[in-house]
Formats: structure tokens, C-alpha cells, sequence
């Protein structure tokens, strides 16, 4: 999939649940697209345009700003590998959500109190207020157009409330049913820093320490951004993984190397993973002729099979408490009744010597 491929994303974003369920039973891979190109058959300036770096192998030829989208491919790619799987979906949601949006986005990376707003206008008539504390910039139009993202600056206005700091203008392609904001790049980075402040509040009520405070301070910012070769190794590598599927088109879903075809949603995905296993984990519920994810049904299953693991541990307990008990009663009566016979064997020898003492005296 690219990065401005709606339904996928979407799709992704909220298979969370399930990549939860399943655990370390799934491998799950995102790959995402790019093409790899003749350069023969294009100028300079047009592989400029649609590849990443000029390089023939890194390329998108079917979506409008391709270097915006392959960066942005980049990142997420990068995001990816550094995040544990469900930690990523979560930061992908609300990818999906702000960057893919069909209307304005407003960003707000650090809350901030203003005096005035400098006014966004977007191409289709929507505008959002931008934070513009200087006041003759905000009247003069000036220093924030590169936060007003495809838009425009209009005007500048007084205000005694809170602000946005970043303003991105949406895009929409209806006959290839896309949508996203300008400035898809920059976008995800927000994004993802709203992702960490989430994730802050809500461990943060659980006292817990040494947590990413900001985007910037993360383990995603520093090996996606501070070492941008790594970032660009890692995507490039997609591109051989693509071929080898043989996917020519997206998105696409593979399960052990094969492609799934028809609608891309959750129930038709998660019953191919369920059919790929030749033992089904619980979770996996097989109800008329297709696999369902029910957690109850799962836990259920799960439980009834704890309660059957229960059930002959504590047979095996009780037999091996029966055998224990048998043997100390075995051994008491048994040494017992060798006590008996041996008093009864010196009882008889002593009798036996006595007589023969006697005989022996009469002599």
C-alpha cells in the first residue's frame, strides 16, 4: 500500500485488535509501495519529480506531490519497524484520522496563548487561525505561510484564545478515491507527536517512568530522522520484497505469500490468517463455513480449555496423593505384620534352644 491509500490505511489501522488477539502467532510485514522504473524513458527533471532522490528504483508515478507520499513512505516504514506492532497501528489511526482527511486538519504541537491569529485560507473556502504573536507580521501577512499548508494566508485577526500552530489544506482525488492533506509528511511527524502526548497521559496514571515526552525525544525521531540512511535502507528493502510477492498493484493483502483477493476488510483478512494456521489459535471462532474473531467465544474456549488443563492436573494430583497414601498404609501394615513374623521366628528358635539345652543336661 502507499501512504495515501484510504482504505488500506483505515483497514490497517483497525485490524489492531486482532494483531493484539493473535500475538506472536502473527507475523505481520507492511509494505509499502513504490515503484521501480525505466529511467531511459524519462528527462532529468522528471525523475526528480517522481523519484525519491532521482533513484529509478524508489518511484510513484500514480499520485499527485510522489516525493511527499515516498517521504512520508519513509517515515512510516521507519515508524514501523522501530514500534511494536499494536503501539504502530495506534500511531496509524491517528494518521488516518488527521492526515487523511477529507477536510482541514488543525495541528496544535505545543499549546500556545495568542494575542493573534494570521487566517489559513484553503482552496476549497475552509481557513483555520494560525498562531502569529507578532502583530505587524500577522497585519503584513508574513512568517507563517510555511504553516499554512496548501492554503493561503487572508488576513490577520485579534484573539484572546488559544491558536493553532499548523494549518494543512485538504486534497482530494475523487476519481481515484483519495484524500489526504497537503503536507502528508510533515503531517505524520504531528501526528505521531500527538501518538506519544496520548500514550504519556494515559501510562503516565499508571506511574510509570523513563517515557518519551515528545516526538523529538523519541526512539522513532532518532532512528528515523537522525539517521536518515538507516530510514532509506529500510524502505528501499520493501521494494525487492514487493517483486518477489509479485504485487503490481494496491493495496494488496498476503497471507504466507499469497494474495488475498476480493473486499479488503478485517472479517475476510482475519478469516485467511485463521485458514492459514493448521492448528487455529482460540481466538479464531469457526461459525457457518468461516472464521470469526469473538473474544467472548475465544475466552470461553480458552477458559473451558484452562478448565479441562485443570481438571486432569488435579486427577494426576489426586491419584498420586492415592498412591502416596496407599504406600504408607502398605508400608506401616507391612512392617507390622514382618515385626509379628520375626517375634514369632525368635519365639520358636528361643523355645527350640531351650529344649535342646534341657536334653542336653538330662545327658
Amino acid at each position: 500500500m502507499t501512504a495515501v491509500d484510504n482504505s488500506a490505511i483505515e483497514f490497517v489501522a483497525n485490524f489492531r485488535e486482532q494483531v493484539e488477539h493473535l500475538g506472536d502467532k502473527l507475523n505481520m510485514e507492511l509494505l509499502w509501495y513504490h515503484d521501480s522504473i525505466d529511467k531511459s524513458n524519462f528527462t532529468a527533471d522528471e525523475l526528480k519529480a517522481v523519484c525519491l532522490d532521482s533513484n529509478p528504483e524508489a518511484c510513484l508515478t500514480d499520485v499527485k506531490s510522489p516525493i511527499e507520499v515516498l517521504r512520508t513512505q519513509e517515515f512510516l516504514s521507519c515508524a514501523y519497524h522501530v514500534q511494536e506492532n499494536t503501539k504502530f497501528l495506534e500511531f496509524l489511526d491517528i494518521y488516518n484520522t488527521r492526515c487523511l482527511s477529507k477536510g482541514i486538519t488543525i495541528m496544535v504541537d505545543k499549546v500556545q496563548k495568542t494575542t493573534s491569529t494570521s487566517i489559513c485560507t484553503c482552496p476549497d473556502g475552509t481557513y483555520a487561525p494560525i498562531v502569529n504573536n507578532n502583530v505587524n507580521d500577522c497585519k503584513l501577512n508574513k512568517n507563517v505561510d510555511h504553516k499554512c499548508h496548501g492554503g493561503k494566508i487572508t488576513g490577520c485577526k485579534e484573539a484572546n484564545n488559544f491558536g493553532a500552530t499548523q494549518v494543512f489544506c485538504p486534497y482530494r482525488n475523487d476519481d481515484k478515491n483519495e484524500r489526504r492533506v497537503v503536507g502528508t509528511e510533515e503531517c505524520a511527524i504531528l501526528a505521531h507527536g500527538e501518538f506519544i502526548q496520548k500514550k504519556l497521559d494515559r501510562e503516565n496514571q499508571y506511574g510509570k517512568v523513563n517515557l518519551d515526552q515528545s516526538h523529538k525525544d523519541s526512539k522513532t525521531n532518532k532512528e528515523c530522522y537522525q539517521k536518515p540512511a538507516k530510514k532509506h535502507e529500510l524502505f528501499l528493502k520493501t521494494q525487492s520484497k514487493i517483486n518477489k510477492a509479485g504485487v503490481y498493484v494496491h493495496p494488496t493483502a498476503l497471507i504466507n505469500g499469497k494474495a488475498i483477493y476480493g473486499s479488503l476488510n478485517t472479517e475476510n483478512v482475519f478469516n485467511a490468517i485463521c485458514e492459514a494456521f493448521i492448528d487455529p489459535p482460540t481466538i479464531c471462532t469457526f461459525v457457518k463455513n468461516k472464521y470469526h474473531m469473538s473474544e467472548e467465544i475465544g475466552d470461553q474456549i480458552k477458559s473451558h480449555a484452562n478448565h479441562l488443563y485443570g481438571f486432569w492436573i488435579a486427577n494426576c494430583l489426586t491419584l498420586l496423593v492415592i498412591f502416596c497414601c496407599a504406600g504408607a498404609i502398605f508400608y506401616f501394615v507391612f512392617k507390622k505384620m514382618y515385626k509379628n513374623v520375626i517375634s514369632h521366628q525368635i519365639d520358636g528358635m528361643v523355645r527350640d534352644t531351650m529344649a535342646n539345652y534341657s536334653r542336653i543336661d538330662d545327658v
